[in-house]
């Protein structure tokens, strides 16, 4: 009759026996990963932010070394991971033909869900039912300003809610003639304009139709005008170079030097986040633009790809599903829980958090979709607003001239 010591001896000593074995053979049972490095294409004013996720991404995968390479077109096909903005979808041949669809690794991917990320950004860069890169970040225009100024006169900031009058209002109560100071100056050739049509109840198009000279247009544009030539609150060029300084910097230049109190500027503007130009020395804020009729802004997005050419997808996606799961320094990030975590309000502070968070509640995505057929109508648009803000002209004639060029120029 067997001891049952001697049974339980008899199964301990060849469990530890066992588990010898596959400690001796562990590099064969369960290899280490081969090192692997792969580029990735990045707009040079983000390095610094690239830069700090790299220790992070490294111990969570120690085999695989990230190459950091600045952009040099945009995107950079001969990278393994590249930036895409939604500008480069507009050709759909070049951008779609280089890029590796993701539809698989998403496919095994537990923690993301379409529902997380703002409503659009994944179809900007979807095509023919595949997922050609993954949205990374929004990027909003808001209304920034500087609080030296309205410290300065004695105004109260502007709050979120706010809106047309309330703007007038702050802008007329910040002019400053004898100090050549605007409240409010236009640094997007006037796409401010084209936001308050909107913001108004009205449109360029109706399906692909140019509606450039509508009753609600007009009435918007005017408004918009009557800043520059009216209430003198808002520079003209001439002014810009008379007062403001020239040298292709124009407004930019007046608003560094504490010359405008107000501007219209993408999130990812913050602080002076352009390449070649000074950051904002002076204390500023940010708030969602003021309304009329309809909350109403425009915002761009930015994505990650794989290219066709790398020979590392697996781990280029490793990299994106990391640097996707990070808040973004420079952009509010695409996935609403990211947005909206303390981590993202902490990186950026919480004023630029809820500017950017309150404007995606009622942007418009520049996304090939959106933008189909208007690209032209947009340029017209620029021009005219151009001519009415620096000459005294009718807005009706001169809207009346672009509809009817819009309708000239349609196949």
């Amino acid at each position: 009759m067997n001891h049952p010591t001697f049974g339980f001896r008899r199964i301990f000593l060849v469990f530890w026996v066992i588990a010898g074995l596959l400690l001796s053979s562990c590099g064969t049972l369960f290899p280490t990963p081969e090192p692997v490095t792969i580029t990735f294409g990045y707009y040079n004013y983000d390095q610094a932010y690239y830069e700090s996720l790299l220790p992070g991404f490294q111990e969570k995968y120690p085999n695989i070394t990230v190459e950091l390479k600045p952009l040099r077109n945009e995107p950079d096909f001969s990278t393994d991971v590249t930036v895409v903005s939604w500008m480069a979808t507009i050709d759909t041949t070049e951008i779609f033909d280089n890029l590796l669809p993701l539809d698989s690794f998403l496919s095994e991917e537990k923690t993301y869900s379409p529902a997380d990320f703002y409503p659009g950004t994944l179809d900007a860069f979807a095509f023919e039912g595949k997922q050609y890169a993954i949205p990374q970040g929004v990027d909003p225009y808001v209304m920034y300003y500087n609080k030296d100024l309205f410290d300065r006169y004695g105004v109260a900031y502007p709050q979120p809610g706010w809106d047309w009058t309330d703007f007038l209002d702050k802008a007329q109560s910040l002019r400053d003639p004898e100090y050549t100071i605007y409240g409010f100056a236009p640094l997007n050739d006037h796409l401010e304009a084209l936001i308050l049509i909107y913001q108004h109840g009205g449109s360029l198009t109706d399906g692909l139709a140019p509606t450039l000279n509508t009753k609600l247009n007009i009435e918007a544009i005017r408004w918009y005008v009557s800043l520059f030539r009216d209430y003198n609150v808002a520079p003209t060029d001439e002014q810009i170079t008379s007062e403001l300084g020239a040298g292709g910097r124009g407004v930019y230049y007046g608003l560094l030097n504490g010359k405008v109190a107000m501007f219209v500027a993408s999130l990812s503007m913050h602080g002076g986040r352009i390449q070649g130009i000074p950051a904002w020395t002076f204390k500023w804020g940010a708030v969602p633009l003021p309304h009329d009729e309809n909350a109403f802004t425009i915002s761009f997005i930015e994505a990650l790809g794989v290219t066709r050419n790398s020979e590392h997808p697996d781990a280029s996606w490793k990299w994106i599903q990391y640097v996707n799961s990070q808040p973004h320094s420079r952009l509010l990030p695409a996935r609403v829980s990211l947005a909206e975590s303390p981590e993202y309000a902490e990186l950026v502070g919480d004023e630029l958090a809820t500017a950017g968070r309150q404007s995606m509640q009622n942007a418009l995505l520049t996304t090939r979709q959106n933008l189909s057929g208007l690209m032209n109508i947009v340029e017209l648009f620029s021009l005219t607003m151009d001519s009415l803000v620096n000459q005294d002209l009718v807005v009706q004639d001169e809207m009346d001239k672009a509809q009817a060029q819009a309708e000239q120029a349609l196949p």
